[in-house]
């Protein structure tokens, strides 16, 4: 990317590297990182033309969510928009992000999840 004039780099984090919760250290944790590792990257290599951004989905409807994530009623009525994100929706957020329509946007993490982490409590 640097001896091509540039680029964009897009990075998988989610909402629980930046909001904690009970019996997720590990898994937070690893996410923050990907996180910070994104800004500092973004830092590194910016002025090589190469952007670095990252997105925290919240529950997308994979199938390592298991069968009952469609109706797992308790993560839906918190969201905003009351249902899980399809892949192909987070999948839009990279897409928007790779393109030239992000060519100002570094070192940012967008937050891809209905609403869920807008709740006070």
């Amino acid at each position: 990317m640097v001896e091509n004039g540039g680029g964009a780099i897009v990075s998988l984090g989610s909402i629980a590297g930046l909001f904690g919760k009970e019996g997720r250290a590990a898994y937070s944790a690893s996410k923050a990182g990907v996180i910070q590792l994104t800004k500092t990257m973004s830092l590194e290599f910016g002025d090589a033309g190469i952007r670095v951004n990252a997105v925290a989905p919240g529950l997308t409807l994979t199938a390592q969510q298991g069968p009952n994530a469609a109706t797992n009623g308790q993560t839906i009525q918190r969201a905003a928009i009351k249902r899980l994100a399809t892949p192909d929706e987070i999948a839009n957020v990279v897409i928007f992000l790779l393109s030239d329509m992000a060519s100002y946007v570094t070192g940012h993490t967008i937050v891809a999840d209905g609403g869920l982490s807008v709740r006070y409590n």
